[in-house]
């Protein structure tokens, strides 16, 4: 069997039992370990190679103090050799990251030496991990290739250490020198491996703050909107401005992930040729279901009766609306619908325009009060007989002016709805039918009022 050999199958071994090795390792059979240091020669002068570390002068000092002058100079010419190495491997790197590699190169063997003194000192190689994952990350390498090239590296090393022992006599350190060369190894990927989660989450969300603002600068901006917006939503957020927008703003404290996947199935299997801007938020998300043509009403109306039978989450519509400024339109709708959730039990699921005179009563009560008692004037009055006047005068409206209807819904004859409706004009002061739509609306805005 040769060397490498035989440290791939300790590796095995190792990887089979862990915490056995490592419970020897940390015991009495770490002491052993050090009869092989007599080994590691440097092929110079140990001041000339010390001089040339990367390392912070206070961890070469600690390193030599545990371990030597001689052998932790031959362990920094073991590093120099390995970066050639490193550097082939990422030949394809515009720009290869030499001191940073170097730098862990060092601490690693440093790690390892100490390790093999007997003593856990930290020399920092954790934190020159979790530094090359940063680099790493940020790099747009691949974590795999990287990891691959760690473990090249450890196997090149215990071929390199298992060369330079005498075997005849160190028969009996070999397996715990491969077993302390793995454990050193995999402590390094493992602080790589939390290094690129942490970096990979802190991008994401660097990049979701980025594209949240985006979103907030257009909603404050209004409805001036020019071609640098535009771009800048093309290459973000990907948004298309020939499409059509439908926004939903999903609102789930407890389980906002659940929330958000139900609606994305709903609408990828009710909605066909469409695609979905996404942004998480801590309570929910923010969706922007995006068609080149206006979905259908069926589609829409069969994914709000689906949202409906969900779970969990408030589900807020805003209108299909093409463009960046359908994009702004509509998500400005679903939010003022959230809130109109929050304030009433109007059900779990809230579309534009059909809960929009709550939204807009909701969003400035002074100037809804305003706009209502310079429409009604007396007819906004809590007397009893008013109040008949203007029910009257609501059921005369949505029958489309119908005396008829209008009676009918009421339970009333036809020459009540007559008087009423003159007493109504008599407040007003002009004919009803002077009156557009606003009449209609101060009715619905002093409903909501007096429920609020």
């Amino acid at each position: 069997m040769s060397r490498l050999q035989a440290a791939i199958l300790f590796l095995m071994i190792m990887k089979s039992k862990p915490a056995v090795f490592g419970s020897r390792l940390i015991g009495d059979y770490m002491e052993n370990l050090r009869s092989v240091f007599a080994y590691f020669q440097p092929s110079c002068r140990a001041d000339q190679v010390l001089s040339q570390a990367i390392v912070a002068p206070v961890i070469l000092e600690l390193a030599i103090s545990k371990v030597g002058e001689k052998e932790v100079a031959w362990g920094l010419e073991l590093s120099q050799r390995s970066l050639a190495v490193a550097k082939s491997k990422f030949s394809y790197l515009d720009s290869f990251p030499e001191t940073e590699v170097l730098k862990s190169l060092e601490l690693l063997i440093l790690q390892l030496l100490v390790r093999m003194s007997g003593q856990d000192a930290d020399v920092g190689l954790s934190e020159s991990m979790r530094a090359m994952a940063y680099k790493a990350v940020r790099m747009d390498v691949y974590f795999e290739s990287i990891v691959q090239g760690i473990r090249e590296m450890q196997g090149l090393w215990t071929k390199e250490i298992l060369d330079s022992l005498d075997l005849s006599i160190e028969r009996q350190n070999i397996s715990q020198l491969v077993v302390m060369l793995a454990l050193v190894f995999d402590d390094a990927v493992k602080d790589f491996f939390e290094g690129c989660l942490a970096e990979k989450e802190l991008l994401l969300e660097e990049s979701l703050v980025s594209k949240r603002r985006l979103v907030e600068e257009l909603i404050e901006g209004g409805s001036s909107i020019g071609s640098e917006v535009v771009e800048a939503f093309k290459s973000n957020l990907g948004v298309d401005p020939d499409k059509f927008y439908t926004a939903i703003i999903i609102s789930s404290a407890r389980a906002a992930s659940k929330a958000t996947k139900y609606t994305q199935r709903a609408i990828s299997e009710l909605i066909s040729n469409s695609s979905l801007v996404h942004l998480p938020q801590a309570d929910g998300a923010w969706l922007w279901i995006a068609t080149g043509t206006p979905p259908l009403k069926n589609q829409i109306s069969n994914l709000t009766t689906s949202l409906k039978s969900a779970e969990v989450g408030t589900y807020c519509l805003g209108e299909t609306v093409r463009g960046i400024e359908g994009f702004r339109r509509s998500h400005v709708q679903a939010r003022a619908l959230l809130e109109v959730g929050k304030q009433f039990s109007v059900g779990r699921v809230l579309q534009w325009p059909t809960h929009a005179a709550t939204a807009i009563f909701i969003r400035n009560k002074e100037l809804t009060d305003w706009f209502v008692q310079s429409t009604l004037g007396e007819l906004a009055s809590t007397d009893k007989k008013v109040e008949s006047y203007r029910e009257t005068l609501k059921s005369y409206l949505l029958s489309g002016n119908s005396l008829l209807h209008a009676a009918e819904s009421l339970g009333i004859h036809r020459n009540t709805v007559v008087y009423r409706l003159q007493a109504v004009e008599d407040i007003l002061g002009k004919p009803i039918k002077e009156f557009d739509f606003s009449l209609s609306c101060a009715l619905a805005l002093l409903e909501l009022k007096s429920r609020d």
